[in-house]
């Protein structure tokens, strides 16, 4: 059986792309502004991919739910990878580790150089502890200088592309 072709950027995951890109850029690392791993237990994967979208929805971010699209196009990467983008360029990223679909990693990146949203990194914190009743494990915050702009603009034009290669592929097309 042959698989209909999709946008190979929606479907893989590009961190090797981003690594390599990166190598050409001033700044080498985008550091999370706020990351960490948790663990969820028992909660099957439709119920917390529904409450993080409902949660970035409600934080004003678009969502894209790489993970789906992947299943719904018998491709699965990546177990649970959810993509949050706003009108800020803040990034949240959900992503399941590959060894263990009980744990998922959760990244937070603001624009270089790196302006703190405490809120937000609170709502996300109580979020991901309270709502998905999942427990955080290390919590690390990093600093972006300005010289990582390019590096993150280069990001945030991947993650637009992501969003165009979903419309497409779902017959929807931006105006």
């Amino acid at each position: 059986m042959r698989l209909p072709s999709f946008p190979v950027a929606l479907l893989t995951a590009i961190v090797v792309a981003s690594s390599c890109h990166a190598r050409d850029q001033t700044a080498s690392v985008l550091r999370a502004d706020l990351a960490f791993p948790l663990v969820c237990g028992e909660s099957s994967r439709t119920h917390i991919e529904r409450n993080i979208e409902a949660f970035l929805e409600s934080e004003r971010f678009r969502v894209l739910n790489q993970g789906r699209i992947q299943r719904d196009h018998g491709v699965e990467h990546a177990a649970l990878h959810l993509i949050g983008l706003d009108i800020n360029h803040r990034i949240i990223n959900f992503e399941a580790f590959p060894t263990r679909k009980d744990k998922l990693g959760v990244k937070l990146n603001t624009p270089p150089p790196t302006h703190r949203s405490a809120e937000l990194e609170n709502r996300l914190l109580a979020f991901v502890s309270e709502k998905l009743a999942c427990e955080v494990q290390q919590v690390t915050r990093g600093e972006n200088a300005k010289d990582a702009i390019e590096f993150y603009d280069w990001e945030i034009q991947r993650i637009e592309t992501l969003f165009r290669e979903a419309e497409e592929l779902q017959g929807r097309t931006r105006l």
